[in-house]
């Protein structure tokens, strides 16, 4: 996969009619971020590339700049997916999400699902992202963590090790690659003009508890998007709304482009 390849993981569809999902992960993510929605998604028929981010997990790839990073995800896709595809994001993943839609085919493109997005807004939780690569001890990384949800995940010592462990190693590219998506509280990234250009079916959900992005940010999104804001849902509604998710991304296989 080139120089710099992308660490993925692929399903093809076992229905004939259903596209791929595309699912990129958000910062201090990985490939196992998404334990309830691919399981569903086989099960609805869906094709799957589930694609691990550079510096993340267990990625070969060390690119911290935010363009080449874009650039290496829409690689990707063009060597390893066939046939229709829905893009799905969380957070800083869903801003790589909208900048690849632009890259690829729109005739392939059947529709963009960005959740809790980063870069439809101005502010963001800087102290979760500092707290997240400074965490010296568990204690100090579950406290993180606990902010992405309302109800907190119930997370064990060996899990909270190898979570850190793997953090400690990554720091110094990580620091790199949020220094350009964020800084002193203020996002580096803006999608909406993006958004603005794209023709595809656009949906966005986002919690009203996210302490995160706040939701408002959602409310500059084109108004011809379909915008979910379920409450008592924090910044992983694909976790703590689980239904909801699957039901909205069940809808999305049979939609088109905008003026076809």
């Amino acid at each position: 996969m080139g120089s710099d390849p992308l660490r993925y993981r692929q399903w093809a569809p076992q229905w004939p009619t259903r596209p791929t999902l595309v699912l990129i992960h958000g910062l201090f993510g990985d490939m196992e971020s998404w334990p309830s929605l691919i399981p569903e998604a086989l099960r609805l028929g869906f094709g799957v590339l589930c694609i691990e981010l550079p510096c993340h997990g267990e990625s070969p790839s060390g690119l911290t700049d935010f363009d080449q990073v874009v650039a290496a995800v829409a690689e990707t896709l063009t060597r390893a997916a066939r046939g229709p595809l829905v893009l799905v994001g969380h957070s800083m993943g869903a801003a790589i999400a909208t900048r690849v839609a632009r890259r690829i085919d729109p005739a392939q493109l059947r529709s963009l699902l960005l959740i809790s997005p980063a870069g439809c807004g101005s502010d963001i939780n800087q102290s979760f992202v500092d707290g997240m690569l400074s965490a010296d001890d568990n204690r100090a990384l579950e406290h993180e963590i606990g902010k992405l949800t309302v109800v907190p995940f119930g997370l064990d010592e060996a899990y909270l090790d190898a979570y850190r462990a793997r953090l400690t190693a990554q720091r110094a590219a990580l620091v790199r690659l949020c220094a350009g998506v964020s800084a002193n509280g203020v996002q580096k990234v803006d999608i909406l003009p993006d958004l603005e250009e794209l023709a595809c079916p656009i949906t966005v959900i986002h919690g009203r508890e996210d302490r995160i992005i706040p939701w408002q940010h959602t409310l500059n999104i084109p108004p011809r998007a379909a915008l979910h804001l379920p409450s008592r849902v924090g910044h992983i509604p694909y976790e703590e709304a689980p239904a909801l998710v699957h039901e909205i991304i069940d809808r999305l296989w049979g939609q088109t482009p905008y003026g076809v």
